[in-house]
């Protein structure tokens, strides 16, 4: 569960909060900014936590808005057809209280592009009712999930923060298989 007062509509961005981390995803929350990273596989026990963080993330703020980065390691394995439908479930769960919502394909070469490529199609093709977008890293979506808080909510996180915090997270937050409380 995510323990906090509701969070105003503009101000600088929390600290990261690892709600949860082991040796194949990592997530955590930075003010209205929901991340998981997906290293190696995409378990549904993983997916089933994401679907309750972004549910207390909803429910602990005024309003109930926040920003979705989920970001594929090159490293990361397909998900099967029953987590990927679980995390269409928790994208419906929470299209409400989405403003943005960015998938980050890390790699480079034919198959990161193809990934790229097949992800795009899907989001234009589902026809979500928030922006998603696809991109080859993090720091670009990072920034084009700013510009969406910036323009609903008023500005209060800044990109070089959040790519900071990212960073940090990543390198010391999948060291260690303990999930966060």
């Amino acid at each position: 569960m995510i323990r906090a007062a509701k969070e105003p509509v503009s101000g600088r961005a929390a600290e990261p909060q690892v709600l949860v981390r082991d040796g194949d995803h990592l997530i955590y929350v930075q003010g209205r900014l929901l991340v998981a990273v997906w290293k190696l596989e995409t378990r549904p026990d993983a997916v089933k936590q994401l679907v309750q963080f972004a549910a207390d993330l909803a429910a602990k703020l005024g309003p109930p808005r926040f920003c979705l980065l989920v970001i594929i390691e090159e490293s990361a394995i397909p998900p099967p057809a029953a987590v990927r439908a679980d995390l269409a479930t928790m994208l419906r769960l929470s299209t409400p209280h989405l403003i943005r919502f960015a998938t980050v394909i890390e790699g480079t070469g034919f198959r990161a592009a193809a990934v790229r490529g097949v992800m795009t199609s899907i989001a234009v093709l589902s026809r979500q009712e928030f922006p998603h977008r696809v991109f080859s890293n993090a720091e670009t979506a990072l920034l084009w999930l700013v510009e969406g808080l910036a323009s609903e909510l008023g500005p209060a996180l800044g990109v070089g923060e959040l790519v900071r915090a990212l960073d940090y997270v990543r390198r010391v937050g999948l060291s260690g298989n303990t999930a966060a409380r």
